[in-house]
């Protein structure tokens, strides 16, 4: 209520625009992911069957929950979802900080308050206040893991992404195995 006598109505839609743009690319990728990691590793236990050497991707998306096993299924949505996050998560964190900028009488005590007017803007001002340039860059490219939260856009990545590949691995480890008891019902 708050929010709406200080802003409008303006104030509640707030960090949306991000949250639009990272929902088709965050799902889209969690689910090739999972369907390429599921494929991958049911055809390379398949390779000591036959004489085959190539790796090859056979296996029809309906055939997951039959033939995966639940490791197999948590282990893939956990890479989808640790893949996806880390895609999008320059979108995330402006979200996030578009939604908290206006709260900076509560935040006082928590350092500097990031206040920005929108998607681009909060783009920009992360990258030219906390990095990318080309010593950073570099930095990067050599060893992008260790290095992925010395850009800005990238700070706070491992406990979304810790959360994320929990998050997407139970979502798709659940919905095979509600999907197998109901059709075994059926």
């Amino acid at each position: 209520k708050s929010i709406y006598v200080r802003e409008g109505v303006k104030g509640l839609f707030r960090g949306l625009g991000p949250s639009v743009l990272q929902v088709a690319p965050l799902t889209a990728i969690q689910f090739w992911c999972y369907n390429v990691v599921i494929e991958a590793v049911m055809d390379y236990t398949k390779q000591g069957e036959s004489k085959d050497s190539k790796l090859i991707f056979t296996i029809n998306v309906n055939e997951i929950s039959s033939h995966a096993t639940p490791h197999l299924i948590l282990f893939a949505g956990m890479i989808g979802g640790i893949v996806s996050k880390t895609a999008v998560y320059p979108l995330d964190l402006c979200k996030k900080r578009l939604q908290i900028q206006k709260f900076h009488q509560s935040r006082t005590t928590y350092g500097e308050n990031f206040v920005c007017k929108g998607l681009m803007d909060c783009l920009k001002r992360t990258v030219s206040r906390e990095g990318w340039n080309g010593e950073m860059a570099l930095k990067l490219i050599k060893n992008f893991i260790k290095n992925l939260e010395v850009l800005g856009l990238y700070k706070g990545l491992y406990p979304s992404v810790v959360k994320s590949g929990l998050a997407t691995g139970l979502h798709f480890f659940l919905y095979e195995e509600l999907l197998s008891r109901l059709t075994r019902l059926h």
